[in-house]
């Protein structure tokens, strides 16, 4: 919803930000699994 709405404003701002997040998200996740995978 807050992409689309940055869509209206800039055309095409709201993409590169989601997968600016997405790649954040999935960093996040795996650094997250490693360290739980670690602590067994």
């Amino acid at each position: 919803i807050i992409g689309f709405a940055i869509d209206l404003l800039c055309v095409g701002a709201g993409l590169i930000l989601a997968a600016i997040l997405n790649v954040v998200l999935i960093i996040r996740l795996m650094v997250l699994r490693d360290h739980f995978e670690n602590g067994k």
